[in-house]
């Protein structure tokens, strides 16, 4: 089992030591996903590859990649570790800003894991283990119990906003709390500095903000470190692998987590010149009951050949042109995070993938893949949900389709029209 201890000494690794250990890593990671999950036992045996052919990273591209519509349409047990009671593991979904939901599982250490690698990051920027912090996201099948003993005399404790509160709320509650920290989706916190400019309110001005989920663009980091009166941190992670690189002070690149996972960023399939952007493909080395192999997020990077003054040695990705998305501009003038619309229907049963498009402020249009038989059933749930959440004056139409048309590193599963 991991400790913090044994993460620490990672950042500061030599290259070739590091590279030494991704490798010891990857074959182990390669080796258990071939003896346990269905799914990549028939994708090594149909591309007449064995586990001991991938020797290190350089290795790699000899596998097929694989993206998330090749796993979203399969029965679960084909796609996890053998022998895994589903229901004792800790359940995540995903449709985020792919427009595609998506479940998948992890046991307590993977998740312990997961949490130990944030917790190493936030203590690169200074992180204590008294300081206080306060996130905002979506509560649901998030289970938060009672305070740990530790927590309650002031050590490493967090407290939760949930994402589908009102504004006026999460607004009070951000000046009534005393925090250090805030982490929250990238457009919630966007869409909440507009409101405290609005309002003239003083900036709250904590220790660090880490924004994440959602492409951080200059417009939306400006308009965050204007109110909060701090420049964000971003850090780029997904449900699927975790955290998988994140910003420094310097703000010069994203540092992967390299002796967690292997980054690519592959054109055809093989590695991208340094320099050139490229589809940004992730190998986790610890995901043990959802194995991550060769997975293609479908957002656009850059390896970058620069190496970063602040002493960590991880390699880094000069810039990730990840999924764009939109706010929604209610009739009242109030803007609306696209993650409250996401997560509002994406565990719909025979939801496949779907994209939100705002025509007028009174007016959503649906676009969703299903099959016939429910379709009627899933567009009424559609209706229901955001009908409920964007209140009076919006109308909401459905328009089931056969495919969702996507662009690599440009499609937007919020779009609004009037933004």
């Amino acid at each position: 089992m991991f400790q913090l201890s044994t993460l620490l000494p990672g950042p500061h690794l030599p290259t070739k030591t590091l590279r030494l250990l991704q490798n010891y890593r990857l074959r182990r990671a390669i080796s258990q996903a071939y003896r346990d999950v269905p799914y990549y036992q028939k994708l090594f045996n149909s591309n007449k590859i064995r586990p001991e052919d991938i020797r290190t990273i350089d290795d790699l591209p000899r596998i097929p990649i694989t993206r998330k519509e090749d796993l979203v349409c399969l029965d679960p047990i084909q796609r996890t570790a053998r022998g895994t009671n589903l229901e004792g593991c800790i359940m995540h979904m995903t449709s985020g800003s792919s427009g595609t939901p998506f479940r998948i599982w992890l046991s307590d250490d993977d998740n312990r894991l997961r949490s130990l690698a944030l917790l190493r990051t936030m203590q690169w920027h200074g992180f204590r283990i008294t300081d206080k912090v306060l996130c905002i996201r979506d509560m649901r099948g998030l289970y938060v119990s009672k305070k740990y003993w530790f927590q309650s005399a002031g050590i490493l404790d967090r407290e939760y906003i949930d994402l589908f509160e009102k504004r006026e709320t999460i607004l009070q509650r951000l000046y009534n709390s005393h925090f250090d920290i805030l982490s929250g989706y990238t457009s919630e916190l966007s869409v909440l500095a507009s409101e405290i400019l609005k309002q003239r309110k003083k900036a709250l001005r904590p220790k660090l903000l880490y924004t994440g989920a959602e492409f951080l663009d200059a417009k939306r980091r400006e308009i965050i470190r204007e109110a909060f009166g701090i420049d964000p941190i971003d850090l780029y992670s997904t449900i699927e692998t975790g955290i998988i690189a994140w910003q420094c002070a310097k703000r010069s690149g994203y540092h992967i987590d390299a002796d967690l996972m292997a980054v690519e960023v592959v054109r055809d399939n093989q590695p991208c010149p340094i320099g050139e952007e490229g589809e940004l493909v992730v190998t986790n080395f610890f995901s043990k009951i959802t194995p991550v192999i060769r997975y293609s997020l479908g957002d656009v990077a850059t390896i970058s050949d620069k190496h970063c003054s602040c002493g960590c040695n991880f390699p880094m990705l000069k810039g990730i042109a990840g999924r764009l998305v939109d706010c929604i501009l209610l009739p009242s003038g109030k803007r609306l995070s696209p993650y409250t619309l996401t997560c509002s229907i994406e565990d719909i049963h025979g939801l496949r993938s779907y994209q939100i498009t705002q025509t007028s402020r009174h007016e959503i249009i649906i676009n969703y893949v299903s099959s016939t038989s429910i379709a009627t059933e899933v567009s009424s749930q559609i209706i229901s949900r955001l009908e409920n959440l964007l209140g009076k004056g919006v109308s909401v139409k459905t328009n089931r389709v056969e495919e969702i048309s996507k662009k690599k590193g440009k499609f937007k599963v919020v779009k609004s029209l009037i933004a």
